[in-house]
């Protein structure tokens, strides 16, 4: 029984802590300790950690549409709300539904048309690839050993990116495309419980 009360109150806790989910105020360091409450599996979009992380990808998908006016952009903003369970926000909603429309209404041929070619003719899937799929572990590592004392050198993009299969140059830029989407919302220090060197 107690254990059973334990889980309810971490579920509570953890409710209580997700308030922060649609705020522009929820902080890396509080997605961090709200993800410790999460009791679901690692690899689930719908963690905090992970929601904190797509809604920050939300927020430069809007800047890149505002910008470019590119559909792509647009079926990638719906893909993230899906994946991880949010609400589309407004301007979301209105991109995807004047496009559809657009299809729907016989105002453009294709879905090419209203949304855009995936990918332009040239690019190297396999690089694509390999970008998405260590973009976040890569901030997070360097993050966490930053937060530690280490220094962001080459050295520390050497360490990170090698049992990634990503050399050092791969890593930084990663890391560096992934810094702007989250810069303004996180303090200089991140709270970590016990740091183990990256092999």
């Amino acid at each position: 029984m107690a254990q059973r009360d334990s889980g309810k109150k971490k579920g509570r806790q953890l409710t209580e802590h997700l308030r922060y989910c649609s705020e522009k105020e929820w902080t890396f360091e509080q997605a961090l300790a709200d993800d410790e409450l999460f009791n679901g599996e690692t690899a689930d979009p719908t963690r905090p950690i992970s929601r904190w992380f797509a809604m920050r990808n939300l927020d430069r998908l809007q800047r890149t549409v505002a910008q470019s006016k590119k559909g792509f952009d647009v079926l990638a903003a719906v893909r993230v709300c899906a994946n991880c369970d949010l609400v589309m926000p407004d301007w979301l909603v209105r991109e995807f539904i004047t496009r559809y429309i657009s299809v729907l209404s016989c105002s453009v041929k294709s879905w090419d048309d209203a949304f855009g070619r995936p990918y332009p003719k040239g690019k190297h899937l396999a690089a694509l690839r390999k970008a998405l799929m260590n973009r976040s572990a890569v901030w997070v590592a360097v993050r966490k050993m930053h937060n530690c004392g280490r220094a962001i050198n080459k050295k520390l993009f050497e360490e990170v990116g090698k049992p990634l299969g990503l050399g050092a140059t791969l890593a930084e830029k990663l890391y560096y495309e992934n810094k702007g989407l989250t810069l303004p919302v996180i303090s200089t220090k991140i709270k970590t419980r016990k740091y183990r060197k990256f092999r």
